[in-house]
């Protein structure tokens, strides 16, 4: 996606934002090592578009071609499929590609090209966005028109913030090399710091109360159906009970 900041007169001021350097230097770190490199790349970039460079925008997905073709990724490869779509010369031809293996001094340097590129890409896309959001504004009739497209747009720019991955895998044999320290209990044999318990029943079991008896014995350090808790803090969101019976239920118990 191509983003292109206009004034009213309808003449382009200045270019959308983009990292050259970057984008060389990540078609040279696949270049240098593709089995390294393409799987990370396919995990962060969120597409060919993310290059704002047509050449390098062919150079990337003729390379992940030529992978999924089962070759070897590398100048040669790349530019005889370039050449065979008769696309060699919009890639900058072979000279530009023969140099691009120069642009990294090596592919483990490739997360340090991945970001500014991302973070780029999600720019021209937002201001995409918002120049389009800015014209629907304009033709808005209602303030619940208008109100949609500004919504619309806001969940348009946090889509494309990245979204780390919540959990790391890690090799079993990894994983036993080492001594892991056993994380503090909330309750004793029960609840880890950190873990997370669910309760369940049928209704009318009582198991809001079982729950209010929980926090409240977590937060001041008592037995909880007999197991021993490490006092602190708590905070019990209440979605059902009106405040009079919550207090009634806090009293009680």
């Amino acid at each position: 996606m191509n983003a292109t900041i206009a004034n009213h007169s309808g003449q382009d001021h200045r270019l959308p934002p983009h990292s050259p350097e970057a984008e060389r230097g990540i078609l040279g770190c696949i270049l240098l090592d593709p089995a390294l490199c393409i799987p990370d790349c396919l995990r962060t970039l969120p597409g060919e578009d993310a290059f704002y460079d047509l050449r390098n925008r062919l150079i990337y997905k003729t390379a992940l071609a030529v992978q999924s073709d089962g070759k070897e990724v590398d100048a040669y490869t790349v530019s005889l499929r370039l050449k065979a779509d008769s696309q060699l010369d919009d890639a900058g031809g072979i000279e530009y590609l023969t140099q691009l293996p120069e642009a990294s001094p090596s592919a483990h340097n490739l997360p340090s090209y991945l970001e500014p590129v991302n973070f780029d890409y999600m720019r021209r896309a937002g201001m995409a966005a918002a120049m389009e959001a800015c014209d629907q504004l304009e033709n808005a009739k209602t303030p619940k028109q208008a109100l949609s497209v500004s919504r619309a747009l806001q969940r348009t720019i946090e889509s494309l913030v990245p979204q780390k991955d919540e959990f790391e895998i890690v090799d079993g044999a990894d994983l036993v090399s080492v001594d892991v320290a056993e994380p503090k209990q909330v309750v004793g044999g029960v609840l880890y710091q950190g873990s997370k318990l669910t309760l369940g029943g049928g209704s009318k079991s009582f198991k809001t109360w079982v729950l209010l008896n929980l926090g409240l014995a977590v937060a001041h350090g008592k037995s909880w159906l007999n197991f021993p808790t490490e006092r602190g803090k708590v905070l019990y969101l209440n979605f059902e009970i009106r405040d009079y019976s919550w207090q009634k239920r806090i009293r009680s118990v």
